[in-house]
């Protein structure tokens, strides 16, 4: 995975019930698939960068009681980890980087969370190869549903990438609905590994910085929520662009959080005499991008690949406070 810092500037304005024994959660989806076949590996990656992420988001409904998700059992316990770690979704997490079938090919994966009860992701690979542990639990909710994704990345290891070869990667693993007193109470849903995983030779040279300068605008422009500035356009230019893919993938961070992910607007840093009731739409090819994605492509290009952004200021609140509106976005750039 290649990093790309994009700075963007302008002056602007307690009931507790006693656990039952019966299963009470029920997942809309009980099983999915993640079939893994060929994997773009960049010959200038570095250990922990992100070559690839599957993710897959299910709804949990309970009645009334207190449960928790956890892992309950997996196929091939022999997954471990050798100590390394990745940084991804915001956390610092285990890559699980042994025996995994695709181990020997450079790759790790890193299993990540996300459970919208408690609005956070934890990280799930540091829990292997010993899944008997409370610290594998998510919160559900009572009377409710929960939104949980998982998400699963590969990340290249210490490892040569050993290109051409072929791994074999099989895994199943089960999550399971528990009470408060951590008994297992049955089978939520299911994740199955599977696939003849290759890796091929491809990728870019990428700039690494980019300042994209916005000049002044009124607050006039400005007319309420959802009102917008005039667009900005800039440009991603990666160069040397060799061997064979499809796409190029780039995961967003924004530096500051979002303001308003359905529309894609980032927020602006929160130091002093900082704008407020404003933030920052970026647009792909002039259309907004799709935020909830895990990752959005462009298609790749032999020689040069240049990417059209452009940004612009969309107000967020129904009042506008002018100030400074500094902000950054940070591009995690892969192949498929």
């Amino acid at each position: 995975m290649q990093k790309l810092i994009l700075f963007l500037s302008i002056w602007m304005v307690v009931i507790c019930q006693p656990a039952s024994a019966e299963q009470i959660c029920q997942a809309d989806n009980n099983q999915y698939i993640i079939d893994l076949k060929k994997i773009i590996v960049p010959p200038n990656s570095q250990p922990g960068d992100v070559l690839g992420v599957v993710s897959n988001t299910l709804n949990i409904t309970c009645k009334a009681g207190k449960r928790h998700q956890e892992i309950l059992r997996v196929t091939n316990p022999s997954w471990n980890r050798s100590g390394m770690t990745a940084n991804v979704d915001g956390l610092t997490c285990a890559v699980l980087d042994t025996d995994t079938g695709i181990s020997d090919l450079g790759l790790g994966i890193v299993w990540t969370n996300f459970n919208s009860g408690a609005g956070k992701w934890g990280c799930m690979s540091v829990y292997f190869p010993d899944m008997n542990s409370v610290g594998t639990r998510r919160g559900l909710r009572s009377n409710g549903t929960v939104a949980i994704t998982d998400k699963f990345y590969l990340v290249k290891t210490g490892k040569s990438s050993d290109y051409g070869k072929i791994g074999h990667i099989e895994q199943t693993i089960f999550m399971a609905e528990a009470d408060d007193d951590n008994n297992l109470l049955g089978d939520l849903y299911r994740i199955d590994f599977k696939g003849d995983v290759q890796l091929s030779k491809a990728g870019c040279a990428v700039e690494t910085h980019k300042d994209v300068q916005m000049g002044t605008v009124s607050s006039a422009t400005f007319h309420g929520k959802g009102s917008k500035g005039p667009a900005v356009p800039f440009a991603i230019t990666l160069s040397d662009c060799q061997g064979i893919a499809a796409n190029v993938m780039m995961r967003l961070e924004p530096g500051y959080g979002y303001a308003d992910k359905n529309e894609g607007v980032i927020a602006l840093s929160n130091e002093e005499g900082a704008a407020a009731g404003v933030g920052i739409q970026l647009m792909l090819d002039g259309q907004k991008i799709d935020t909830t994605r895990d990752a959005i492509s462009y298609p790749f290009q032999a020689g040069t690949t240049t990417i059209p952004f452009s940004a612009r200021y969309y107000q967020t609140a129904d009042r506008i406070q002018p100030g400074t509106a500094d902000s950054t976005m940070v591009f995690y750039i892969f192949y498929e």
